[in-house]
């Protein structure tokens, strides 16, 4: 038998990467605190980053660890992040994720999905700069 299973490799290679990106928020005690304080608590821009560090938004998560990420790391991250969100795991995407059936232009002036560019290697990419990152910020190892 032949299986398949692209998908939920890329579906596991993006919450890999969020577990990496949350790991880098949570180091900070400050940022800890936030997280786990209850909404009601908290101002507006404590909620927002809440709302961040529970979401499944890869380039969010990036944005707020400090992580810079390259144009094709962005892209990757952002098309990742639908896969964690329900194209790995669920048949149909929960409501905030129902843009990610839209097509869009794509960078070669096609229109399309995007989920269907990304590439393990690519993906590998990404998690290799998230992984040095973590051994730099959180043990002191240069990559």
């Amino acid at each position: 038998m032949d299986f398949d299973v692209h998908d939920q490799a890329l579906m596991l290679a993006g919450m890999a990467s969020e577990v990496l990106l949350k790991a880098l928020l949570v180091h900070c005690s400050q940022m800890r605190t936030i997280v786990t304080t209850q909404g009601k608590h908290l101002d507006d821009a404590g909620k927002e980053l809440r709302r961040v560090f529970y979401s499944h938004d890869l380039v969010r998560l990036a944005s707020v660890a400090r992580v810079a990420l390259s144009d094709d790391q962005r892209d990757t991250a952002h098309v990742l992040s639908e896969f964690i969100s329900w194209r790995g795991r669920y048949v149909l995407p929960t409501e905030p994720n129902l843009e990610d059936l839209v097509p869009i232009p794509l960078p070669d002036g096609r229109v399309g999905m995007r989920h269907l560019s990304v590439t393990i290697e690519a993906s590998r990419t990404l998690l290799n700069h998230l992984i040095d990152e973590v051994k730099l910020r959180l043990y002191g190892e240069p990559a």
